[in-house]
């Protein structure tokens, strides 16, 4: 299925505007957010409309999950979409799938969530299975292509040097980062598109 999941690390000086009429690219057929987005040179600072996810959560004290843990996650999400929810309504797969990892202590809360595109989306049937409104505001985003599905440890490393690149760590949330994915799986023979988000404050 889809890895959660993060093009080319953005260089470009001009803002490029993104509507649901101009898709970017690693979109592809899929619904995704709505943003614009500045380029600042190995990184981009995107501007993100109020959204709505379904969402799951787990504890650990390991960043990254286990394959079984997001297997489990993408899972109990997908079948929501697929109807398990109050409406017995099927939603259509969006894009990306976001993973969320908060540092709490010596525990991270890792929560992963598809983007809903649909209005007023119906209540999960799990308990386990909420829905999360993501106000307007933005995101620190850097992009890396890849051919693979990287290891967790690419994420963290394109992070620090996201970080690095910014300078001010007062500019940031440094509790929370994201990982975001735009590709199938079964995607086998397509360049892919993976980033690594974190808060503006």
């Amino acid at each position: 299925m889809y890895q959660i999941v993060p093009a080319l690390a953005a260089a470009f000086l001009s803002i490029v505007v993104t509507t649901s009429a101009q898709k970017p690219w690693f979109c592809q057929s899929y619904a995704c957010p709505a943003f614009t987005s500045e380029g600042k040179g190995g990184y981009t600072v995107r501007t993100y409309e109020q959204s709505t996810w379904v969402a799951t959560s787990i504890t650990s004290s390991n960043p990254d999950p286990e394959r079984r843990e997001s297997s489990s996650m993408f899972q109990k999400l997908f079948r929501y979409i697929s109807n398990e929810n109050a409406d017995r309504l099927k939603i259509d797969m969006t894009v990306p799938v976001l993973t969320k990892v908060e540092t709490q202590g010596n525990q991270y809360t890792i929560t992963m969530m598809f983007y809903l595109a649909v209005p007023n989306p119906p209540a999960p049937n799990d308990g386990s299975v909420f829905l999360v409104t993501r106000p307007a505001g933005r995101v620190f985003v850097r992009s890396f292509p890849g051919w693979f599905w990287p290891r967790n440890n690419k994420y963290r490393t394109e992070l620090q040097e996201m970080k690095n690149l910014i300078g001010d760590a007062t500019l940031y949330n440094d509790n929370v980062y994201y990982k975001a994915g735009y590709n199938s799986p079964w995607d086998f023979f397509k360049r892919k598109q993976f980033e690594v988000w974190t808060d503006s404050l």
